[in-house]
């Protein structure tokens, strides 16, 4: 709400300008003026404190009376100006869009998703309120107008018309008994009948079986008899069979003398927007929970190496720092640190998007097994609660890689075989050469003696943010596997699991020898 306070000005100049480029504005603009848009716009900024205030008298965002007063009144004006409903619909849709895109650019990306979108949601709703109004303004203008000129048929004509040009909405009538009488472009468009085949059947064909079943249309219809309006919002049946989100608006038809002549329903496809916030909310929670993994992943080495250098710091202190001991301990607190530099490598791989066919570069000749041996150092120095092993028969084995990246997928492969094997064990680790008529290859194994891998996941773990339907309760970012094939996939190599679930897993990298990167 205070946001659109504080840019009321621009955006009611933003919407003027908008407003102003519209045909039906070109050819008179001594009439692009805000007129009552300024009073609606003030409505609307207090409708939304009300909801952040949790008040108990916000009322339906539909029914606000502000809301109501100000729409009203603005649509009354059009017309006298010779405006027609798909205009003054345009007007408040450009309203809609202007106070979308200030949120979008000024609300900021600490803001709860949940509080962005409900607010979004709270405006939609008053304003689609506020183009119904608008038509049912047009109604009573006509009906004025029928009256004082004594022209029932043709303004009876000239509404229908008007309705059946606005395509964004979807606008029947009803006989009192339920069925359709009227069906507009809109409708047909929105939901996929044709007048022939839908003018005389009951509205409730349009509704899910569902909620045919549950009595909903016959409940909406009386809740409108009683009160003179009614809304709702759910999902209705397409002519094929599918289905569309929507809210609704019913309205009762009364004459002069107060008797029920029938029904006016308004609906406006809101699937789309509804898909766009689900992603929105999906992609935030996603967001939110990347990071609170890529933090555990980088607190973890950090805090080793903090622990370790105050214990050096209590021991210089006490005069008790043997020499013996400090190699040792500052390797512990490089190879904590060296993870955590891994980690952030990761995150800036992400960040970048680099595709799979991404140039290698700085390659230079590598011992494959002096680096995993480096690796398994550092895991040494810094966790007690597994043996490792390796079996290196060949004693040296040379390729031309990135050692970087090299470290970085046997560091997540190792670092994947602890987490996962919560109960300790050994992981076990070989490097070996493997030659053949097609290949000559490099082959790295990693196994462990823990959770496992479900059969059917062993391809999708590979997948970015995917993780194995069995370890959500230990914490990770799904990136470190996918992260390692890219880079494997790079030097045109391969990673493969095999898996027994509470037997543990065995990842096995293939690096050609060859020149074959790129």
């Amino acid at each position: 709400m205070d946001l659109l306070v504080e840019r009321r000005d621009e955006i009611l100049t933003r919407w003027l300008d908008a407003a102003a480029d519209q045909p039906f504005h070109r050819d008179r603009s001594e009439r692009a003026v805000a007129d009552h848009i300024p009073a609606l716009f003030d409505a609307l900024a207090r409708l939304l404190s009300k909801y952040s205030e949790r008040s108990e008298n916000a009322g339906v965002p539909m029914d606000d009376p502000d809301v109501q007063a100000a729409a009203r009144s603005h649509a009354r004006v059009r017309f006298e100006q010779g405006f027609v409903a798909p205009d003054v619909t345009i007007e408040f849709r450009l309203l809609r869009q202007e106070l979308g895109r200030a949120i979008r650019r000024y609300v900021s990306d600490r803001s709860p998703t949940g509080d962005v979108i409900a607010a979004e949601l709270l405006l939609h709703d008053a304003l689609d309120g506020a183009v119904f109004l608008a038509l049912t303004t047009l109604n009573e203008h006509e009906v004025a107008r029928r009256l004082a000129e004594g022209a029932l048929q043709v303004s009876e004509e000239r509404f229908r018309l008007l309705v059946e040009a606005v395509e964004d909405y979807a606008i029947c009538t009803l006989a009192p008994d339920g069925r359709v009488s009227s069906w507009n472009d809109g409708a047909e468009r929105i939901l996929g009948y044709d007048r022939g085949a839908i003018v005389g059947q009951p509205v409730a064909l349009i509704f899910i079986e569902e909620d045919v079943t549950d009595g909903l249309p016959a409940r909406l219809l009386a809740a409108a008899a009683a009160d003179g309006r009614a809304t709702a919002n759910g999902e209705l049946r397409r002519a094929d069979g599918s289905r569309v989100h929507t809210d609704a608006s019913v309205a009762a038809l009364r004459d002069d003398g107060g008797d029920l002549v029938g029904f006016a329903i308004v609906l406006h496809d809101v699937t789309e927007r509804r898909r766009v916030e689900e992603e929105r909310a999906m992609a935030a929670a996603e967001r939110e929970a990347f990071f609170a993994t890529l933090g555990h992943d980088l607190k973890s080495p950090l805090a080793s190496a903090s622990a370790i250098s105050q214990l050096l710091r209590r021991q210089a202190r006490k005069g008790v720092l043997e020499p013996a001991h400090l190699d040792s301990r500052l390797s512990s607190i490089d190879a904590a640190l060296r993870r955590g530099a891994l980690r952030v490598d990761e995150l800036m791989d992400l960040a970048r998007r680099v595709g799979s066919d991404a140039p290698v570069a700085r390659t230079e000749p590598v011992d494959l097994v002096a680096l995993v041996s480096g690796v398994l150092d550092g895991y040494r120095l810094t966790n007690d609660d597994h043996e490792f092993v390796l079996d290196a028969p060949t004693g040296r084995l040379v390729g031309d890689w990135e050692a970087d990246q090299i470290e970085r997928s046997i560091d997540n492969l190792v670092s994947n075989a602890v987490k996962f094997s919560p109960r300790g064990g050994q992981i076990s680790v070989s490097v070996s050469e493997k030659r053949s008529s097609e290949a000559h290859e490099a082959v790295v194994t990693i196994s462990d003696q823990g959770l496992g891998v479900p059969e059917d996941e062993r391809e999708t773990i590979f997948t970015r943010f995917q993780r194995g339907s069995n370890v959500s309760d230990v914490p990770g970012s799904g990136l470190g596997l996918w992260s390692v094939r890219r880079i494997v996939e790079r030097y045109k190599g391969t990673l493969e699991v095999e898996s027994r679930i509470g037997k543990g897993s065995t990842f096995t990298l293939c690096l050609p020898l060859a020149a074959t990167t790129h």
